[in-house]
């Protein structure tokens, strides 16, 4: 009986310890609750840069032709296929969260690493009103053409508004839908993808640095609650 209990209990101290190991991998990343206090936690923690928000009437943090664009009750949109929107004075580490609203026929994308502004150089991001075709290479998420979304939006037929935040870290890119921001940490490595594997797939170099921003490449799309950060 007590060599049955002994091996019972070397048996529940490994399982527990393994459990223990298990729960400390999952907690690596900072958590919710301490995210949403980072910007009053003490100066000795790191804090979360401020977020900037875009979209206000003047547009004063962005570069666009007022010709393409309009306005209106903290929505941004344009039928203008080509129109293009710069955000001003980000670049490098950066991140750019907003959500957009397009019909099924619509295309466009985000773009970072626009060398000297050359949107045609830039890494772009796509986000469409409906997947078109099987290629994933082609959804909303998808790098400019040639790496497919590492999440997947939704994109069912009907319109609705659909959330993308891009982080661009050293570098590296991440593209995510999560409303949760300790998602972005939990899902950091998945989500992950080096610039280096960009330029080979896309056959060309990806800028060290270079111009943020959005276009509309067809159809009409409406974007808001841009929100942009400079690291």
């Amino acid at each position: 009986m007590k060599k049955a209990l002994l091996i019972f209990s070397i048996f529940a101290a490994g399982a527990a310890s393994a459990l223990c190991a298990d729960v400390q991998a999952k907690q690596v990343f900072v958590n919710e609750k301490q995210l949403a206090k980072v910007n009053v936690a003490p100066k000795t923690s790191k804090q979360w840069p401020d977020m900037k928000r875009v979209l206000d009437e003047k547009l004063t943090d962005a570069k666009l032709s007022v010709a393409d664009w309009s306005i209106k009750g903290g929505e941004l949109s344009s039928e203008a296929a080509g129109a293009n929107l710069t955000f001003k004075n980000l670049g490098g580490q950066c991140a750019i969260f907003l959500e957009f609203l397009a019909d099924e026929n619509s295309e466009g994308f985000i773009f970072v690493r626009a060398p000297k502004g050359n949107i045609d150089k830039a890494v772009k991001i796509k986000i469409a009103g409906a997947n078109k075709g099987e290629k994933r290479e082609d959804f909303t998420g998808s790098i400019d053409s040639a790496i497919p979304p590492r999440e997947n939006f939704d994109e069912s037929k009907g319109a609705r508004w659909i959330s993308v935040k891009v982080f661009v870290e050293g570098e590296n890119i991440r593209v995510s839908k999560t409303d949760r921001i300790n998602g972005m940490y939990a899902d950091r490595n998945f989500l992950t993808v080096p610039f280096e594997q960009i330029a080979k797939k896309r056959g060309s170099e990806v800028a060290a640095d270079g111009a943020c921003g959005i276009v509309v490449s067809g159809g009409t799309i409406k974007f808001k609650n841009i929100f942009i950060t400079q690291f």
